[in-house]
């Protein structure tokens, strides 16, 4: 077949922009952190395609503290299209302030009431234990009929990232908490549910402020612990690995993200095959970072939230959460979560973003970051590996504060960014609006403090710095 499109060269391409800009400064290299690439480069033939699934399931939040408004919630996520819950439970740091109750078995049955859990997809987001939670909806399980096999579940059991929110923690505690983790992994898995049962969470690194390379490595680095964790509770390598998801936020710099995703994949499947494994892609789910919500013109974050969505499903997410475009300002309303939803109704019917598995390969620029970070995370990696002992080594870097100090330098650094607007936020730091709208929310937050745990790695969101005053609660 013919090729319809002329051959153009990278000449013509700049003579192109050149035109375009009207003698204006030809395109600087795309950079980010110490990460830069040429924005045009060469395609690839060196690379075959990711092995994608074909589609993503659209997963919303169900987080309103009383159980039959989470219910209504649910329920209507469901009808709108969402084939995915994720039960945010008020204990779990992902919860900002709001989540259920879940003070015992009886209210999870009446958040989930009418939910068929034999055709969704359910997480947890709950303690890093989580070991209430667990038991509470593998009970539930069993007392609707359901065989444990036939539901689709993630556990999201993270030790580690319940550490993280821990300002003194002492070194013998790793062994015992690993071993309760592995007693209630060996329960599950008694039970029939096939996993996953723990979580490497990139939420924990990015939400504090690392940067992507840092948060790729203490990903990996944490996958890498549980696996151990998952082997020592009697399973092969291969399962081991099967027994672990992964959560990832997608930022609008959509290239970053695309490329930060694909990067998990190559080091996962690295790991993989570094341990006489057959290699299989990761399952991630991708959620839209909280960090770059904005409370001041909160329109803006729909075409954020856009840009990360885009990001995630050309990523190869098996899974995604787009945050309401309100929740800076408290726990979303029904029109906000049908929006998040319909994003994604939007990416698959009418953009067929998954059309092709990953658009990505053979990218020059996107490949070049992506082998970037390849590169960085790898590096990262293999520096909490070297200190592993009694505990893993991202857990000893936790407990002697290494990790909080780095983190702490780029977090630094972001905030500068913003500060000198190198980096802009659309209407907070650039082009503020003259008569900001009013928001419609469903309940000022929050609703819970933060008496129950320590947030040690916890940032604040990037606007937060710039949204002080005294029209903002």
């Amino acid at each position: 077949m013919l090729n319809p499109f002329p051959a153009v060269d990278e000449a013509a391409w700049l003579g192109q922009v050149t035109l375009a800009l009207k003698g204006g400064a030809l395109p600087e290299p795309i950079a980010w952190d110490a990460i830069a690439v040429p924005p045009l480069l060469p395609g690839r033939t060196d690379r075959d395609p990711l092995p994608y699934a074909e589609t993503w399931s659209i997963n919303v939040r169900v987080d309103h503290p009383d159980p039959a408004l989470a219910n209504a919630q649910a329920l209507n996520d469901l009808v709108n299209g969402a084939d995915g819950l994720t039960l945010v439970f008020r204990s779990g740091r992902s919860a900002h302030g709001f989540g259920l109750v879940g003070s015992d078995a009886g209210d999870l049955d009446r958040v989930l009431k009418d939910v068929d859990l034999g055709f969704i997809s359910l997480r947890l987001e709950a303690r890093s234990d989580a070991i209430l939670q667990t038991c509470d909806l593998a009970a539930l399980i069993k007392r609707r009929g359901l065989a444990a096999d036939r539901c689709r579940v993630d556990f999201g059991l993270d030790p580690i990232g319940g550490l993280s929110q821990k300002s003194l923690f002492l070194d013998d505690e790793w062994p015992e908490l690993s071993r309760r983790t592995e007693m209630q992994i060996r329960a599950l898995a008694a039970a029939g549910f096939a996993g996953p049962y723990l979580r490497a969470d990139a939420r924990v690194w990015h939400e504090a402020g690392a940067p992507p390379d840092l948060e790729l490595g203490a990903t990996l680095a944490t996958a890498v612990a549980y696996a151990r964790l998952l082997e020592a509770a009697g399973m092969a390598t291969d399962q081991a690995f099967a027994g672990i998801s992964f959560t990832v936020p997608v930022t609008a710099d959509w290239l970053l993200s695309v490329s930060k995703l694909r990067a998990l994949t190559y080091l996962w499947m690295a790991v993989q095959s570094e341990s006489g494994c057959q290699p299989v892609a990761p399952t991630v789910h991708a959620e839209t970072s909280w960090l770059m919500l904005t409370w001041a013109d909160a329109a803006n974050n729909i075409l954020r939230n856009a840009l990360a969505a885009f990001a995630a499903t050309l990523g190869g997410c098996a899974s995604l959460t787009v945050l309401p475009h309100t929740s800076a300002h408290g726990l979303p309303e029904a029109d906000a979560r049908r929006l998040a939803a319909t994003m994604q109704h939007v990416l698959k019917a009418e953009a067929m973003a998954r059309r092709s598995l990953d658009p990505a390969a053979g990218s020059g620029t996107l490949e070049a970051m992506t082998d970037s970070l390849i590169e960085r995370g790898w590096r990262e990696f293999q520096a909490f590996e070297r200190r592993n002992g009694q505990a893993p080594g991202i857990v000893r870097d936790l407990n002697e504060g290494l990790l909080r100090n780095d983190i702490e330098r780029a977090r630094a650094v972001t905030g500068q960014q913003f500060a000198d607007r190198t980096r802009t936020l659309v209407g907070v730091t650039g082009f503020q609006p003259e008569h900001p709208q009013a928001v419609a929310i469903e309940a000022i937050g929050p609703v819970c403090g933060d008496d129950e745990a320590s947030d040690m790695l916890v940032g604040p969101r990037w606007s937060e710095a710039f949204e002080r005053g005294p029209d903002k609660p």
